[in-house]
């Protein structure tokens, strides 16, 4: 019995490992998701409106806000860290901003580039590197 237990324990401790690495991996890509949909939705609620919105992000979160009083706070996980420094987006009335880049680095060895274009629709992409 003592052996079986051993022998369980070993299968057990081998696999937190790789879980605790698909679950973090799982956590950075829904902050992605997520923040997808912040953005999109942050961009159709000024047109719709007809308000301005500024986007702040910060060091460990990033806070969307409009003038019609709607605030937003997306965290990063823990694995994430904000590599660009504080940056602030404004998005017109007409739904156009400014273009830049944000750059976030993985402790599970990745590095995140978020490109915001110039342009009605604010085209958005990102893109992932191995470090």
């Amino acid at each position: 019995m003592v052996i079986v237990l051993f022998i369980s324990g070993l299968f057990f401790s081998l696999g937190i490992g790789p879980g605790k690495r698909a679950l973090a991996n799982l956590n950075e890509q829904m902050f992605f998701r997520d923040l997808r949909q912040l953005w999109f939705a942050t961009f159709y609620r000024c047109i719709q409106n007809n308000t301005v919105a500024i986007i702040y992000v910060e060091d460990d979160k990033i806070i969307f806000s409009d003038s019609a009083d709607h605030k937003t706070i997306l965290t990063y996980p823990k694995t994430l860290h904000h590599a660009s420094g504080v940056s602030t987006y404004i998005i017109q009335k007409t739904g156009s901003m400014r273009p830049d880049t944000e750059e976030f680095s993985s402790t599970l060895g990745k590095v995140y580039d978020m490109h915001v274009q110039l342009g009605y629709g604010m085209q958005y992409r990102l893109e992932v590197k191995n470090e």
